[in-house]
């Protein structure tokens, strides 16, 4: 990978400050990270002529380099291997194997036929490689442990046979993306740009990996994700299509179980004074609910979340018996937490006889008003002791914390988050001493929700979020990041360096953003790090001199932080790139063209800023070029907001064109 421009890039940015700018409060940056890189090639001619990075990484789990076998997958331009899928292979086990067999043509011209365990027998002589819970997975001497969770997967050489499984088949499809990773060189960067090599000869691998990623289940709440499933899979994130996992899904009480509308004239009693939230302590509210929950459970068959949240406003109910509720078992979070005890009790034996094969798990917030833990914390101890004598969790009963009022741009750990992370810490403590180890999944935050075109600054930082969460025992996180619109700022590198580090525990963050600006701009690779370097010491000045922060509410767009030199040298730096693709303009106009749409979509920011703030100063000529690119682009790349829920990118076009043309 190319060197750290940085220097260059900060020089820069502190000349537009000193005359843009003044200093205002102090804050320290919690992320201090310095940029390494290191360049190497491969052997093998590469899709593109870019450079191909060494992707065997060193990691506890996953090995530095791995041995040939002896034996070949694929040998000029032949192969005897077949791949071996279940006999009843579920979609996700069907799609690896699919994965597997076009990627390996993509890079060799063979195709390998997918079959059938149908018949087969564990047997180290044939050509084999197994994907998924298979008669070969069976007759071999691997079995899947507790520790390994649900996708932790064993990728290991039998004699000619390669056998790879997992609990989960999203965990056997992580395994596969890693063995075409290893075998050549398989990087997905984005949608429209991934890179493998081109080879004759594929050498199989000296396999014998146990491998645990970072955090057993992922997902990332973003638009791109939504749009594409392929893309979801291939960056090792569970599917959003549908519900995925989730039977039932966030706020659901109300508006999902027992709606307004159909229950309230009859029962008023079931709801809060405001009727926006349940009466938790009525057991009547309770039966009609778990009713509701049985026709959720049968109308979403591959479902295993059972999400039972409160709506999302601050009102809870004030009747007698919830204050009374309240009082005894430590808050609202413990009163949620009894009540989704009683649920999942309650539910058990119908749960057993109609799905005796299906694991469900009950899930209620600890969001807001029910954020804090129902325990007590002894300062002198260091330990947490449940408020309510009687407090217990049941096997199948999880808690979602979502610690919305966090400051992302800072470490979990760190003083302005000490109250929140308190919270996450009494969770984990209360479950574990509960007999309960696998009961935390998180809701975190990616996103600016009231400024869509100036990102959250949590670049750098996501990594030590996820690795604080699974230390603290989380089996699920699912970042929200921008789920109603794709975001002009950035985005791509932060899906792809977020999705990898939920993934592997030791990436380098700096590593992988070197690697994703150099393969996603190509030869505007120098002035997009430049760029993005610049946003960087941007928001680290903002941090330290005008109380930025990373929480979802801050507005991030203020004209304070994005004065006209900023964001004229913002411009500068992007149209210097859009200049250094006319090099390939005539030699590879295709790649030209989407290198080029990419850069605009990076421009679109600063237009913004430009638009908002500073629409005097610009020529006539400047405003209706900027106003093309602003038409043209946020179509293109489906931007169709300024914050969260508005979709009211229409509406700025109109409100801009007025004041460009009259």
């Amino acid at each position: 990978m190319k060197k750290s421009k940085f220097t260059r890039a900060a020089a820069a940015f502190l000349a537009v400050i000193a005359i843009a700018t003044t200093a205002a409060s102090c804050k320290k940056n919690g992320d201090s990270g310095s940029d390494s890189g290191s360049e190497s090639t491969s052997g093998n001619e590469p899709v593109r002529n870019e450079t191909v990075i060494n992707y065997e990484k060193a990691d506890a789990m996953l090995p530095e380099s791995i041995a040939t076998a002896g034996v070949n997958i694929v040998e000029n331009g032949k192969s005897d291997y077949k791949i071996v899928v279940p006999e009843n292979a579920d979609a996700i086990i069907s799609f690896a194997a699919t994965e597997a067999q076009n990627f390996i043509k993509d890079s060799t011209g063979v195709t390998i036929p997918v079959v059938s365990d149908s018949g087969l027998d564990f047997d180290e002589t044939a050509k084999y490689i197994s994907i998924g819970q298979t008669t070969i997975f069976k007759g071999s001497d691997l079995t899947i442990t507790k520790e390994m969770g649900d996708t932790g997967y064993f990728m290991k050489r039998f004699g000619n046979t390669l056998v790879i499984a997992a609990k989960n088949s999203n965990g056997s499809l992580s395994a596969v993306y890693d063995f075409l990773k290893y075998e050549i060189g398989l990087e997905v960067y984005a949608t429209d740009e991934l890179a493998y090599e081109k080879k004759n000869t594929v050498a199989l691998l000296d396999y014998n990996i146990m491998f645990i990623p970072v955090l057993d289940r992922r997902k990332i709440l973003a638009e791109a994700f939504d749009a594409s499933d392929v893309y979801t899979k291939r960056m090792r994130l569970w599917s959003w299509f549908g519900l995925g996992e989730w039977i039932t899904f966030a706020h659901t009480t109300v508006s999902t179980f027992l709606p307004k509308d159909r229950y309230y004239d009859a029962h008023p009693e079931w709801y809060s004074e405001s009727g926006t939230q349940v009466c938790y302590s009525n057991a009547e509210m309770r039966a009609a609910m778990e009713e509701s929950i049985k026709s959720y459970i049968n109308q979403n068959p591959n479902g295993f979340y059972v999400m039972i949240g409160h709506e999302d406003d601050k009102f809870m109910c004030g009747c007698d018996n919830c204050v009374k509720e309240r009082e005894l078992m430590g808050g609202y979070g413990g009163q949620e937490l009894n009540f989704t005890n009683k649920v999942a009790e309650e539910l058990e034996p119908w749960i057993a006889e109609n799905y005796p094969d299906r694991e469900i798990s009950f899930v209620f917030f600890a969001y807001q008003t029910s954020e804090e833990p129902p325990a007590k914390y002894d300062e002198a101890t260091g330990k947490w002791t449940p408020v309510w004598k009687d407090f217990s969790v049941r096997q199948n009963v999880k808690v979602m914390i979502a610690p919305v009022y966090t400051d992302f741009s800072q470490y979990l750990t760190s003083e302005e988050n000490a109250a929140y992370y308190k919270n996450m810490k009494g969770w984990a403590e209360i479950f574990k001493q509960a007999g309960v180890e696998d009961g935390l999944v998180f809701w975190t935050y990616s996103t600016a929700a009231t400024s869509y075109f100036a990102t959250n600054n949590n670049f750098a930082i996501s990594g030590e979020h996820y690795r604080t969460l699974a230390d603290l025992g989380a089996v699920y996180v699912m970042d929200q990041n921008t789920a109603d619109s794709n975001l002009p700022m950035l985005e791509q590198l932060k899906l792809y360096t977020m999705s990898k580090m939920m993934y592997r525990r030791d990436y380098d963050y700096n590593e992988l953003a070197d690697d994703f600006i150099e393969h996603y701009y190509g030869a505007a690779s120098d002035e997009m790090k430049e760029y993005y370097e610049f946003i960087r010491a941007r928001y680290k000045w903002l941090n330290e001199n005008m109380s930025f922060t990373g929480r979802i509410f801050s507005d991030t767009t203020l004209p304070a932080y994005w004065t006209r030199p900023v964001v004229q040298e913002m411009l500068d730096i992007i149209d210097r790139g859009l200049a250094k693709l006319e090099t390939i303009k005539t030699s590879d106009p295709e790649r030209y063209e989407v290198l080029y749409a990419r850069l605009k979509r990076e421009k679109l920011s600063p237009i913004y800023f430009m638009f908002e703030y500073y629409m005097d100063y610009l020529t006539q000529e400047k405003k209706e070029e900027y106003y093309k690119d602003m038409e043209t682009y946020t179509a293109k790349f489906n931007i169709l907001g300024t914050r969260e829920g508005a979709n009211n990118m229409l509406s700025k076009l109109e409100g801009w064109k007025s004041q460009i043309y009259g």
